[in-house]
């Protein structure tokens, strides 16, 4: 029980952060590009004014479907003896064509545009660098807090074998 608690908090938990980091990351290149994108892009078809419910919502759905995504992945329902890599190079293909089916079907640029598969590309390549570099540096983290604590541990229980050591003499 407390498994599917954790897991479901777990997963809106990774959607809010998707969601989030998209509608910031897309309000901030509205606010620069908004106005000139207006005509031709329904992403911003309010300009630098903000974004549109609609907008919102189908990021909302994206970001559903990434996590969902993810966690299939990254589960061991999906080939079980999978190196990481791979997982990661199939996780990272399949957002990109989630995407890409989203552009096409909302009109988030139009298709023949050159600019704007050069925008998506450079967008998704920054996201995922900061992304990337996030999780390093996270993982970093933990394990210098990981290791500190092994440490302590190590040191607390040499020092009880020390002092066992002693009562024995």
């Amino acid at each position: 029980m407390e498994n599917k608690i954790t897991f479901k908090y777990g997963f809106i938990n990774q959607i809010l952060i998707i969601f989030s980091t998209g509608i910031l990351f897309l309000t901030i290149i509205g606010g620069l590009i908004g106005d000139s994108a207006k005509q031709s892009s329904t992403m911003f078809s309010l300009g630098s004014e903000g974004l549109s419910f609609s907008v919102i919502l189908q990021f909302l759905a994206v970001a559903v479907m990434i996590a969902a995504l993810k966690e299939f992945i990254y589960s061991e329902k999906f080939l079980k003896n999978m190196m990481a890599l791979w997982r990661t190079v199939i996780f990272l293909f399949s957002i990109i064509v989630i995407i890409i089916g989203f552009i096409i079907a909302f009109g988030w640029f139009p298709v023949e545009s050159v600019d704007g598969w050069i925008g998506f590309f450079v967008s998704f390549g920054v996201c995922f660098i900061i992304s990337t570099l996030s999780m390093v540096i996270r993982t970093r983290l933990e394990s210098r807090k990981y290791e500190e604590s092994f440490e302590k541990y190590k040191r607390e229980h040499q020092e009880g074998e020390d002092r066992e050591d002693d009562g024995m003499r």
